[in-house]
């Protein structure tokens, strides 16, 4: 093989290979930035529908059972988002109850999914609507996921 077909094959192989979590942010990163309120609220809606078609999940954990009935409760109210008990290649958000080790956490981080505090979920069914993630996010881990995902691992 020639060195420009060598070096095709090994781009494609690359490709094939690649399991990268897809990017995945806030609904409202997908709003122009000029645009006014009114036009933003349209804009989110439209968003949330394209979500909705892609059947995006949300994941919690550390939760205790009748905690759980109050998420999908709130799920369900707020729509867009489907509960699922696993992070799954759907999964887009998981809402922590507290930041220690479990694997849906850990499949969570992996994935590149919002990381929230469960306070994200209230403050959303407070406001009618599901929130921006960014204030939210849970920045402070247990020290074995920090091990975990240490890079002198």
């Amino acid at each position: 093989p020639t060195r420009r077909s060598t070096r095709l094959l090994s781009i494609k192989s690359t490709q094939e290979n690649d399991i990268s979590p897809a990017q995945r942010r806030s609904t409202h990163d997908f709003l122009p930035k000029t645009q006014s309120s009114a036009t933003n609220r349209t804009r989110i809606k439209s968003n949330l529908k394209n979500i909705k078609a892609k059947r995006c999940s949300i994941v919690c954990t550390r939760f205790h059972n009748s905690e759980v009935q109050v998420f999908h409760q709130i799920v369900r109210k707020l729509g867009v988002f489907f509960y699922e008990d696993e992070v799954s290649e759907k999964t887009t958000h998981l809402v922590a109850a507290e930041p220690r080790r479990t694997v849906n956490l850990l499949r969570a981080i992996a994935r590149g999914c919002w990381v929230l505090k469960s306070e994200w979920l209230y403050r959303s069914l407070e406001a009618g609507h599901w929130i921006a993630e960014e204030e939210y996010e849970l920045i402070e881990f247990s020290i074995a996921v920090q091990t975990s995902f240490s890079p002198d691992r």
